[in-house]
C-alpha cells in the first residue's frame, strides 16, 4: 500500500504531525523504532509505579498559548488531563531559597520585596516576559545577545540572577550561550499560561496522538527503524525500513515525507551523502545542545510528607555564586553539579498508589561523559553519581533515604539509544545567541522536519509546534500544487 505522508519518527513531533495530517484525510505511515511511541514523552512501568521519563512541566494553555488550539483541533482535551502544577519553580543557592510563582505580578512582587535595590532591573525583565511575542530590540547588539549578557546589563546581584535562571536547565547548559530572544519566547509562555503535567504521564499524550492516526484510517508501525530516504529527481518517493523484530525490510512510497530525527542522523544515515551535505552546510552554525542525566525516585509516602515542600527545586551547585559558573558547573564533576528535583506528589500525577509518591533528579549531561567505558563500567559509574545525588539529596531533605524504595537512572547513552537523538541532544541544536543563517534545512521540496532539531527548539512545546507547522506547510504544498 502507497500513502500519502510517510513519518520518520514516533516523537511528539511526529505524532503531532501525523495526527494534524489524518484529521485532514491524508493516508498516514508512522515508523518508529522503540516498542512504544512518544520518544521523550514516554513512561515506563516498575512495580506499582509508573516513571515518567521526560515531562516535568509544560507551559499550559492561557492567554491564547498555541497549543491550546492544537489541542482542541485535536480534540485531546476530552482524553488527557492535565494538572496545573502549584507553582513555577524553587531556586535554593547559598543564603537564598525562593519559591517563584507562575504568577508573574506575584513573582515580579516577590522579587522587588527581596531585591528592591534591582527594582528597575527586575521591571525591565519582567516586562520582557510579559512582552515577549511583541517585543522588539532597539539595535542589532541587543537582538542577539545571550541571556547571560541580558542579565548582566540591567542587574547587579548574581543572586537574583541565579533565582531568575532557576529553571535554566530547561533550555541550556550556560546562559551565555542561550539567545535571550529564544529564552525569552519559552520563558514568557510559562510565565503567561502557567505550567501542568499529563495526569498518568506524558505517554498518556503520546498513545493518545498514536491512537488518533489509527482512528482516522493512518497506520502506526513500532520496533521499526528507517534506513533509507529514497529521492528521485529532486523529490522523495518513499522510505526503506527495517523491522527490529524479524529483520525483514520494507519499501513503502509515498508523496511527501516528515521526519521527526535529528538532522545530523537525517543527514548521515538517511539522505543520499550530496543532500545530507546540504544539511550539514544549512546547519554548519549551529551545535548540538546538551543531554541530560536523570535520576528516577520511589518512595513508600509522598515525598512532600518526608519534608520536601516544593513541586519544582533547583539546588545548585556549591561553588555556582553568579551566572558565569553554571556553564562550568555543567560541564563539571557530577558530585558537584547543579540539579532539579521534580516531586511529583504536589500534584495529582497518577504515577503512584495512594500513600506513596515518585520524583525525578535531572542533571546536565553530556555523551562524552561516558566514553570509552564498557557497559560493567559504565553501571558501576551511573550507581557512584545516584549515590553521590542521594547523598547531597538527604542533606536537603533528612529521613529522604529511609523512604526510599527504588531508584534507577538514564544517561546521554540512553537518551541516545532510545531516540536516536544525536549525542543524546534533548534539545536538538543549542539555541546560541546571535544571528542565524535563514537558509531552508531541508534540501528536498517534499520533505519537511518535525523536531527539537528545526527552528522552534526542544521541549515538549517546541516539539509538539514543529509537528504541527510542518503538518500546515505540507498541505500548504499539496494546495500550492493542486492549484498549478
Amino acid at each position: 500500500m502507497d500513502y500519502d505522508v510517510i513519518i520518520i519518527g514516533g516523537g511528539l513531533g511526529g505524532l503531532t504531525a501525523g495526527a494534524k495530517l489524518s484529521k485532514e484525510e491524508k493516508r498516514v505511515l508512522l515508523i518508529e523504532q522503540h516498542a512504544i511511541p512518544g520518544g521523550c514523552a514516554t513512561t515506563f512501568p516498575h512495580k506499582e509505579f509508573r516513571i515518567e521519563v521526560g515531562l516535568h512541566e509544560m507551559d499550559g494553555f492561557k492567554v491564547g498559548n498555541f497549543k491550546q488550539k492544537i489541542f482542541a483541533e485535536l480534540d485531546v482535551f476530552s482524553h488527557v488531563k492535565f494538572r496545573e502544577a502549584p507553582h513555577f519553580y524553587r531556586a535554593v543557592l547559598a543564603g537564598r531559597d525562593i519559591t517563584i510563582s507562575h504568577d508573574i505580578g506575584v513573582a515580579k512582587a516577590l522579587l522587588i520585596s527581596e531585591f528592591p535595590h534591582e527594582e528597575p532591573g527586575l521591571k525591565t525583565y519582567f516586562s520582557r516576559m510579559e512582552n515577549f511575542r511583541k517585543y522588539r530590540s532597539e539595535n542589532e547588539a541587543e537582538h542577539h545577545e545571550s541571556v547571560g549578557s541580558y542579565l548582566d546589563r540591567i542587574i547587579t546581584d548574581n543572586d537574583l540572577k541565579l533565582i531568575l535562571l532557576g529553571n535554566m536547565m530547561a533550555f541550556s547548559d550556560d546562559p551565555y550561550k542561550l539567545s535571550m530572544d529564544y529564552y525569552a519566547q519559552a520563558q514568557g509562555a510559562y510565565y503567561q499560561s502557567g505550567g501542568v503535567f499529563i495526569e498518568g504521564g506524558s505517554q498518556v499524550l503520546s498513545d493518545y496522538l498514536a491512537g488518533f492516526i489509527i482512528s482516522h484510517g493512518g497506520t502506526v508501525l513500532l520496533r521499526h527503524l528507517a534506513v533509507e530516504i529514497l529521492v528521485d529527481s529532486g523529490r522523495c518517493t518513499g522510505v526503506s525500513f527495517r523491522s527490529l523484530t524479524d529483520g525483514s525490510r520494507h519499501t513503502i512510497n509515498a508523496q511527501q515525507v516528515i521526519v521527526n530525527a535529528s538532522l545530523p542522523q537525517v543527514a548521515n544515515k538517511l539522505l543520499p551523502s550530496a543532500l545530507g551535505t546540504r544539511i550539514q552546510e544549512a546547519t554548519h552554525d549551529r551545535e548540538h545542545g546538551p543531554s541530560l542525566y536523570t535520576m528516577y525516585l520511589c518512595f513508600d509516602r509522598p515525598l512532600r510528607d518526608i519534608g520536601n515542600r516544593c513541586y519544582c527545586t533547583c539546588f545548585y551547585g556549591a561553588g555556582v555564586q553568579s551566572p558565569k559558573d553554571i556553564g562550568p558547573n555543567s560541564q563539571g564533576a557530577f558530585e558537584n553539579k547543579t540539579f532539579v528535583l521534580t516531586d511529583y506528589s504536589h500534584i495529582e500525577s497518577g504515577l503512584a498508589p495512594e500513600g506513596k509518591s515518585v520524583a525525578a533528579l535531572v542533571a546536565e549531561d553530556y555523551l562524552s561523559d561516558w566514553d570509552g567505558m564498557n557497559q560493567a563500567a559504565y553501571e558501576r559509574r551511573k550507581e557512584e553519581i545516584a549515590r553521590s545525588f542521594l547523598s547531597r539529596l538527604e542533606q536537603r531533605i533528612p529521613g529522604l533515604n529511609r523512604h526510599l524504595v527504588w531508584h534507577g537512572a538514564a544517561t546521554a547513552r540512553t537518551i541516545e539509544r532510545y531516540t536516536l537523538n544525536t549525542d543524546g541532544a534533548v534539545y536538538g541544536f543549542a539555541q546560541l545567541p546571535g544571528p542565524r543563517s535563514k537558509q531552508r534545512i531541508s534540501p528536498v521540496d517534499n520533505l519537511f522536519i518535525a523536531s527539537a532539531w528545526d527552528k522552534f527548539g526542544g521541549g515538549f512545546s517546541g516539539a509538539i509546534y514543529s509537528g504541527y507547522f510542518a503538518a500546515m506547510d505540507l498541505l500548504r504544498q499539496v494546495r500550492i500544487a493542486r492549484n498549478t
